[in-house]
């Protein structure tokens, strides 16, 4: 677009208009500097009613808060409205449509890109200068009418991504690293999301691996100032039940257990006080408790599996039943004192019987 440099400064004295929150932009409408070109030529005011480029550095209406717009300026502008009704057709500012045949090799140095963008800061890696560098900035704001279902969505990328064949696909593949002044990898993570990986057999919905370093952690879900999470983790599937809860750790970390075959059961581990405890379905009992001595306890009775054995030190102090033992008759007598020089027979069997029907009360022998 040919313009003379007289129009070019005349863009410019839109940019002090806008810094001083003066231009007609701010009360809805839009400066069209002289020599501006619309797009597409002839387009039917239906499909497009205004449409601009603007090939200087001016301001750009762009919402980063929700105070208001933000004092952004662009080298190369496209301006586009879009009106509405338009059922069954997806309305675009821009569209990019590529073919590509195929290098022959597979490989990011030898892919087909759709669009490149590169953000280097001058004088990298050993530049000084502060400043953030971003490389593309969305901004997305939708509104709807209040009320029942879903009449208003919005997002800030859409991606639908396919493969066939032996191909490998992800909607992100991305990598961060930190660098020397000296452009070396000091550390770097590698992460990918929703990825389908037919040849290992992997479909992942995200993935992450410290390909440079060590890392501090894959996942880490934080909360600030007086705001929470009610879960920092929660696992649905579809396997027995659809739609079944299978794990959950809660925003106060207390991990959630679900009935694996679809019931309603469910069990919460928690540190309570320095206590682990295990609580029942309506985490109102603590059924099991650990302390930080070491001392287990247990609300109801406890098992071992066939052949288990209690044991203190290694040593065993309490094993499997012993039975076939047969009642006795008679009086149990644990009460009474006798000496051993001068005791009778039928003194000792009233005892034994006592010791007996001891036992067998505590379950350690039976019939």
């Amino acid at each position: 677009m040919a313009r003379t440099v007289q129009q070019k400064l005349d863009d410019f004295k839109s940019v002090s208009d806008y810094s001083s929150l003066a231009n007609a932009a701010k009360a809805g409408a839009v400066y069209v500097p002289a020599g501006a070109t619309a797009i597409p030529s002839g387009t039917p005011a239906t499909a497009y009613s205004t449409s601009w480029i603007f090939d200087s550095y001016r301001a750009v209406p762009v919402y980063l808060a929700e105070a208001g717009e933000t004092a952004q300026f662009s080298r190369r502008t496209q301006y586009d409205r879009m009106p509405g009704p338009h059922v069954g057709i997806m309305n675009q500012a821009s569209a990019l449509i590529a073919r590509p045949v195929g290098s022959g090799t597979n490989g990011p140095t030898s892919a087909d890109y759709g669009m490149t963008i590169s953000m280097i800061k001058e004088g990298w890696p050993s530049s000084t200068v502060a400043g953030e560098i971003d490389g593309l900035n969305i901004v997305v704001r939708n509104s709807s009418s209040t009320g029942g279902g879903y009449n208003g969505d919005c997002a800030g990328i859409l991606a639908n991504v396919g493969v066939t064949g032996n191909g490998y696909a992800a909607v992100l593949e991305s990598q961060c690293s930190v660098l020397s002044n000296t452009g070396a990898i000091l550390h770097q993570i590698a992460a990918q999301q929703s990825v389908v990986d037919p040849v290992a057999g992997n479909y992942l919905g995200y993935y992450c691996t410290p390909s440079v370093g060590d890392g501090t952690a894959a996942f880490y879900a934080a909360a600030s100032n007086s705001n929470s999470w009610e879960y920092l983790f929660r696992g649905d599937t579809s396997q027995g039940v659809p739609g079944r809860q299978a794990f959950n750790i809660t925003g106060t970390g207390q991990a959630e257990f679900f009935d694996i075959l679809g019931g309603g059961s469910r069990r919460t581990v928690r540190n309570n006080a320095g206590v682990l405890s295990v609580l029942n379905n309506a985490r109102t009992v603590e059924t099991l408790t650990l302390n930080d001595a070491g001392t287990l306890s247990v609300t109801g009775s406890m098992n071992t599996g066939a052949g288990g054995n209690y044991a203190i030190g290694n040593v065993q102090v309490v094993r499997a039943r012993e039975v076939g033992y047969a009642a006795m008759t008679g009086t149990a007598d644990k009460g009474s004192v006798f000496n051993q020089s001068t005791v009778t027979l039928q003194q000792l069997a009233a005892r034994v019987k006592s010791l007996q029907d001891s036992l067998m009360l505590h379950g350690l022998i039976g019939v």
